[in-house]
């Protein structure tokens, strides 16, 4: 399901189709073409045999720089950037030596409806449960957080809490604090149903939307829900796993099932299809179900060819949307792209 180059685990996809080329010998045999038939007729049927030649990489092209969103529960949208898949997977490969981020501030902001924990209102032992499970998840994979009582905060807002999301910038512009360097993390009273968070991308606002740095920093940063965090009540968000996972995407990392096969071009969308970029990793397979809330480990959505040894869909991994109770690992490939990506954007 996956490929290398050379044995790095941070690589693009070498089946991701490029562009058809035409051979010499092809231009050649259509110049003679020209030369030898001079009727309008002739001339037509020329062009018309170019456009069919040159069709299909033209098609590859479109397909190949179209954007990849995601929108479930998560809610995090992921943006190519304005460059193809393989372009930007070619400059993060020449950082694939990238050093170990260093210590990331983490400040906390609890933003409730009232001061009652029905509304939001979290005590200090359920933030310092939810800091040390994110410290704990990440410090294997070479990420530490360096966080301290000072740097949690506070908010009654009932215009915050809620079902609504249309006001998360006015909240995060608010209360941000540090540069871009530093993560923060809003815990936040969301009365949506199976709603987990969402979070910023290292890329989105700086290439895509050009808004301006102070504005783009103060919108910087993850959302959680407050039902996620770990010892919660929900069926299947209970163990703080959803702040490992949006804090993935502040890092750089995509949905394990990213995509979902958009750039196939075929429809309904195949996100098995071999040119599916997925989520840029080699090491994470591609997977068709996103399977949320439960923990299929025989799950194979993408099926090999008939007689080779199943390779099962990544759930356990922090960036599906399985159970807590599932969710245990980010790969050798995601690491390396983390410290890739914080190396590109977010350590200078």
């Amino acid at each position: 399901m996956t490929s290398s180059i050379g044995g790095n685990l941070f690589a693009w996809d070498t089946r991701l189709p490029l562009r058809p080329s035409l051979k010499r010998t092809t231009w050649k045999t259509i110049f003679l073409f020209r030369s030898s038939h001079r009727s309008i007729f002739s001339n037509l049927l020329f062009y018309t045999s170019l456009f069919i030649m040159l069709l299909p990489g033209l098609l590859l092209s479109l397909l190949a720089a179209s954007p990849v969103l995601a929108d479930f529960h998560c809610d995090s949208t992921v943006v190519a950037g304005s460059d193809t898949a393989l372009q930007s997977l070619r400059r993060l490969h020449r950082r694939q030596d990238a050093p170990a981020p260093p210590s990331t501030p983490l400040y906390v902001h609890v933003v409730a409806g009232s001061t009652s924990r029905a509304d939001g209102y979290l005590s200090e032992q359920e933030v310092v449960g939810q800091v040390s499970q994110i410290q704990s998840l990440f410090a294997p994979h070479g990420i530490t957080f360096t966080h301290t009582s000072a740097m949690r905060t506070w908010s009654v807002n009932s215009s915050w809490a809620g079902a609504s999301r249309d006001n998360f910038n006015e909240m995060k512009e608010a209360l941000h604090k540090g540069d871009y360097r530093s993560l923060n993390l809003y815990i936040r009273n969301i009365t949506l149903a199976d709603y987990g968070g969402t979070c910023t991308n290292p890329w989105t606002a700086e290439e895509i939307s050009h808004i301006p740095f102070p504005t783009r920093l103060l919108r910087d940063g993850c959302i959680v829900n407050t039902l996620s965090l770990p010892g919660s009540s929900h069926s299947f968000m209970n163990q703080g796993k959803t702040a490992v996972h949006e804090i993935g995407h502040w890092f750089g990392l995509f949905h394990t099932f990213e995509d979902q096969g958009i750039r196939d071009g075929v429809n309904p969308p195949n996100p098995c299809w071999s040119g599916n970029p997925d989520d840029d990793v080699v090491d994470t397979p591609k997977m068709r179900n996103v399977g949320t809330g439960v923990c299929n480990k025989t799950q194979n959505s993408c099926a090999e060819p008939a007689g080779q040894n199943p390779i099962y869909d990544p759930v356990e991994n922090y960036m599906s949307y399985s159970s807590d109770s599932c969710m245990d690992r980010f790969t050798e490939g995601q690491r390396v792209r983390m410290w890739a990506i914080y190396d590109k954007y977010r350590r200078e």
